[in-house]
């Protein structure tokens, strides 16, 4: 399946506590077909999924939690979306913090 690159971009994040957040979408290269005098005639990508971090302040929002699908990001209206880690932390003199972790497939169903 052709990668369409253009598509990559924070759109929007419902979460109100969030500062910061990070989207980076990967595909692999095929090898490309040569011909036989070795010049190039095709060439191929598969995969696109998309790797997000979130990063904030505050409690955890009920909705990101392990194995979750929702991250409240609205760019990942398609496929399966699986958050794969959470982090807590917290400290004196400051505010709660989290991180979440995940991908998408937008491919998948």
């Amino acid at each position: 399946m052709p990668v369409n690159a253009d598509a990559i971009g924070i759109e929007s994040c419902s979460l109100t506590l969030a500062q910061k957040v990070r989207v980076s979408k990967k595909a692999e290269v095929v090898s490309p077909l040569l011909d036989r005098s070795g010049a190039f005639i095709q060439g191929a990508t598969i995969g696109g999924d998309i790797e997000f971090s979130i990063e904030g302040k505050g409690d955890l929002p009920n909705t990101l939690t392990i194995g979750g699908s929702d991250p409240d990001i609205d760019q990942f209206s398609a496929g399966v979306t699986i958050i794969s880690d959470v982090e807590e932390s917290e400290e004196q003199k400051d505010w709660n913090g989290w991180t979440v972790n995940g991908e998408n497939f937008p491919a998948a169903e």
